[in-house]
């Protein structure tokens, strides 16, 4: 039970009357629960105390013989329900710590049964400080150099740090592992750190209006890339975008607008998560083929010199049978085989990480049928009529199955 040890739990506290015939619940508020004895009595019983900033002296419940049921469907989540019978209240615990909820329940389970606890297991129940039972800081914008803190809020899942003329991400914006959403636009960033995989819960990142010139690869390298859902990089000076992307496997948005893009990976129609892309006011002569293999929520493409001039022509005298090399690549990237430096020689690695992707989805290399043609995008997109696309087929079945579509 060592781990139990002055067990503190902050969370969302509703207290509601079970009673009654139509239940008001009160109004949900945070509050730091305990389990413990009253000072100076220690073999009295043992209570449940809530404290708030409104009662820091806490309410106070018996548990032994006084525990009607516990509710601990969705503890995961951070919820669970504790009834008592007198008074007859209902306890519904929120957003709180999924383990520290789970080791609170269990205590509790243990004093309804009567099993000793030992002394250190308990809290002396005496009243809460103000810092105890405040609501913890959740989100924060600093929008100026001035407005910069020395130390960030542990608790923080929203963060927003602009015009602060950053030129690299700080160690304290790394530690801070319940992140949900980073904002560093209007900044001077130009390359991010690989301590990024500290950011476990990361699910949107703007680096807008910055200084990239090149995309940065940590984030298909870290395991950022598990997590990141919505990533906004527009008005930077990037030239092109890596295939590596692909590792982002969750990501559902990707804004591109305002950079110097001649190109787009043809990794972006293979991505199952992607459904939104904005890519306008680039240098973009051509979209990848890929883009036609699901219809898009959004795929703005607008302002960007296309090249209509095309005459749908097929570029096939280099298709032949693929070589032995090129099979094993193709398997391996087909299969999403995971490789290392000990795995494969530098050669073999930039020869996979070189992979084109047919209109079907397979990876394939020289030995292909290059194509560009001139097709509507499927979207509900900002961008009107046809688009050209630059396509590459892993076989003429591929190439012949393509042109007898309507699409």
């Amino acid at each position: 039970m060592k781990k139990l040890v002055k067990m503190k739990l902050r969370c969302e506290v509703q207290v509601s009357d079970h009673q009654l015939c139509i239940k008001k619940p009160g109004k949900a508020a945070f509050a730091q629960v305990s389990v413990g004895r009253k000072p100076g009595h220690k073999d009295g019983p043992i209570y449940v105390m809530i404290c708030t900033a409104q009662n820091r002296n806490g309410t106070k419940y018996v548990i032994w013989k006084n525990l009607k049921q516990i509710f601990g469907k969705f503890v995961k989540d951070g919820k669970a329900t504790v009834r008592f019978m007198n008074p007859p209240h209902d306890l519904a615990f929120s957003k709180a710590n999924a383990d520290l909820l789970d080791t609170f329940l269990k205590v509790v389970k243990l004093v309804a049964q009567g099993k000793g606890l030992p002394d250190e297991s308990l809290s002396s129940l005496a009243p809460a400080s103000l810092k105890q039972v405040e609501r913890p800081v959740t989100s924060l914008s600093v929008m100026s150099p001035s407005e910069y803190p020395m130390s960030f809020p542990k608790s923080l899942t929203k963060l927003m740090i602009c015009n602060c003329r950053l030129r690299r991400v700080s160690p304290h914006v790394l530690s801070l592992n319940l992140l949900t959403t980073l904002d560093l636009s209007f900044n001077s960033l130009s390359s991010l750190p690989e301590q990024m995989s500290q950011l476990k819960s990361l699910t949107s990142l703007s680096l807008a209006h910055n200084e990239f010139v090149t995309f940065p690869i940590v984030l298909c390298k870290t395991d950022v890339r598990r997590t990141l859902l919505v990533l906004d990089m527009k008005h930077n000076e990037m030239h092109s975008v890596p295939s590596c992307i692909k590792e982002c496997e969750k990501l559902q948005s990707l804004v591109l607008s305002s950079n110097k893009l001649h190109s787009l990976p043809q990794c972006l129609g293979h991505m199952k998560s992607l459904t939104s892309v904005s890519a306008s006011d680039n240098k973009l002569q051509y979209l990848p083929g890929s883009m036609l293999r699901k219809t898009w929520e959004l795929a703005d493409f607008s302002n960007n010199p296309f090249n209509l001039s095309i005459d749908n022509s097929t570029q096939a005298a280099s298709f032949a049978v693929p070589s032995l090399a090129e099979w094993s690549a193709r398997s391996v990237v087909n299969h999403e085989v995971q490789f290392t430096k000990e795995d494969l020689d530098l050669h073999s690695i930039q020869y996979v990480q070189g992979a084109h992707f047919c209109v079907c989805g397979s990876a394939c290399f020289e030995t292909s049928v290059r194509a560009t043609k001139k097709r509507p995008l499927w979207a509900t997109s900002a961008y009107q009529g046809d688009v050209p696309l630059q396509m590459h087929f892993c076989s003429l079945r591929c190439l012949k199955l393509f042109n007898s579509s309507k699409r």
